[in-house]
């Protein structure tokens, strides 16, 4: 097989988690001498030297091995899920997709897609097992995790156990920071929080509970910062956390501080507590008020040295480059069979 189509309702600069994972892919497979034309909804453009074809409604690559990326969201790209729905033999990676449109109604169209497919990629095992419950073809499915930068698995790592826990995410209700402010008086240690904000309004609530609970001295919100900072913030911190509200499908964050061999401090929501064992590879809590145990368990030097190893050795951290080859060879079984 030495090309390919990836399928995808849309990609960069568009930056979410499945524009993301296309991308990377894209670069992988061509980094590995395979032809990759990306298609997308919007304009032709050239992204990275990358060839990226762009459609109106739906996309068009009937002669190429598939690689469906997603399916679309909003109602005024609908038919690219209605054409999608008349091909079958692609290879899937849903990107909680499936759900999304099942929760807006749409089940039977999404359900038909992914049976429709030859394997379905879930990221995780939290996905895959949402998947299964709407009624997928349980067969069907593998597990490739996403991939995470070179930097993030390969730069060297400066072993401290610093003063502050790392919040590292968009500024937005979902995200959850307020909880955990709320209660960083109990605990001895700082807050610095990195990301974008995603909601003006919940940063401004943000900024009056820390002024009226006197914490400015003790939680900072750092901005968005470069991989390196991101890095050197992660090394020198006492401990990782997102706290999240919702599901998070997948907690990118998250493994990019397991990767540098840091305990993380996770909700119980989505697929954070299967990525997240509590007591092996971090700590799980179901409300901010377990945070001060959390921390007390977390100083106990034994306890994060095993964290440690076992987070560098998790299976989900891989490099882009090894998730590529992934999907590559399930690609070749599925179009080695055609």
């Amino acid at each position: 097989m030495d090309s390919v189509c990836i399928a995808t309702p849309s990609f960069p600069p568009i930056l979410g988690g499945g524009e993301v994972h296309a991308y990377q892919i894209a670069k992988a497979f061509s980094s590995m001498g395979i032809r990759v034309e990306v298609h997308t909804l919007g304009k032709s453009r050239t992204v990275d030297q990358l060839s990226v074809v762009g459609h109106r409604f739906a996309w068009r690559c009937d002669s190429l091995p598939v690689y469906l990326n997603g399916l679309a969201m909003s109602r005024r790209s609908f038919i690219w899920n209605l054409y999608t729905l008349t091909k079958s033999g692609y290879v899937f990676t849903p990107h909680n997709s499936v759900e999304a449109l099942s929760q807006r109604g749409y089940r039977w169209l999404g359900v038909s897609i992914a049976n429709k497919a030859c394997k379905i990629i879930a990221v995780n095992e939290w996905e895959k097992m949402k998947i299964e419950s709407l009624g997928v073809t349980r067969e069907k499915i593998v597990v490739i995790p996403n991939g995470l930068p070179d930097m993030a698995i390969k730069k060297p790592v400066t072993k401290e156990v610093g003063d502050y826990l790392l919040y590292i995410a968009r500024v937005s209700p979902g995200k959850n920071q307020l909880s955990i402010i709320k209660v960083m008086d109990k605990v001895d240690l700082k807050l610095y929080m990195i990301g974008p904000i995603a909601n003006q309004n919940y940063f401004n609530e943000i900024v009056r509970e820390i002024k009226s609970r006197r914490l400015e001295d003790k939680v900072k919100y750092l901005g968005v910062v470069s991989d390196e900072e991101k890095y050197e913030l992660i090394d020198k911190s006492f401990a990782a956390i997102l706290f999240s509200n919702t599901e998070e499908a997948e907690g990118i964050a998250v493994k990019e501080a397991m990767a540098r061999g840091k305990p993380v401090i996770v909700s119980a929501n989505g697929a954070l507590p299967f990525l997240v064992k509590n007591g092996d590879n971090g700590i799980v809590i179901h409300n901010e008020e377990e945070l001060p145990n959390a921390i007390e368990e977390l100083k106990n030097s034994t306890l994060r040295e095993r964290i440690a190893e076992n987070n560098i050795k998790h299976p989900a951290i891989m490099t882009w480059d090894e998730v590529a080859h992934r999907v590559y060879s399930v690609l070749m079984k599925c179009y080695s069979n055609s």
